[in-house]
């Protein structure tokens, strides 16, 4: 369990309740994708200039996507030094990052399950957790992303376990301690 000593912002104003759970973003997870991302990207620059025809214009177009996202990742390792919490978990609700606080009787159920699509994480699952609303959102609202998460998982507010510390088992022990919501595993 973590503290720390900053303040909870809610919808209605700033709680003075520390949280008394934290999960923070795991940087060690963060920092080897983003290499597999610039190692995938070399790999297609020398696929780029090695090759001729067809394959020169698949491996400029691999250095232009996975270049890319590497380029991304390398954006969202300097956002988390500034903001090192994904969520934070106190007896009144949740709160992740850059999101008003939660209110635990607002959530259906909080439910671990391996990411979808299975088929791209064959060789290592993933798991995400999922803090499931009772009312479901407006799709036609939501950002193509936002819209995207709920289709799959039921809501916005998704972990996956390996991006975050602590384990997902000690996340899932801590909103049982927190609240009544209802886990499944």
């Amino acid at each position: 369990m973590m503290w720390d000593d900053h303040a909870m912002s809610t919808a209605d104003g700033v709680s003075s309740q520390r949280p008394q759970f934290e999960v923070r973003w795991n940087r060690r997870s963060f920092g080897w994708n983003v290499l597999f991302l610039f190692l995938v990207s070399l790999v297609y620059v020398a696929v780029g200039v090695r090759a001729s025809g067809s394959f020169r214009i698949l491996g400029v177009a691999g250095v232009m996507l996975f270049g890319g996202l590497a380029l991304y990742g390398v954006a969202g390792a300097r956002q988390l030094r500034g903001s090192p919490v994904a969520v934070s978990m106190n007896e009144f609700g949740v709160t992740f990052d850059r999101h008003d606080q939660v209110a635990w009787e607002t959530l259906r159920e909080v439910r671990l399950g391996p990411v979808k699509p299975r088929l791209l994480f064959f060789a290592h699952p993933l798991y995400y957790i999922a803090f499931v609303p009772k009312r479901a959102a407006d799709l036609h609202r939501l950002s193509p992303r936002k819209r995207m998460t709920t289709r799959i998982y039921g809501t916005t507010l998704v972990l996956m376990t390996q991006t975050v510390t602590p384990s997902g088992d000690d996340i899932l022990a801590a909103v049982e301690r927190l609240s009544d919501v209802p886990v499944r595993r």
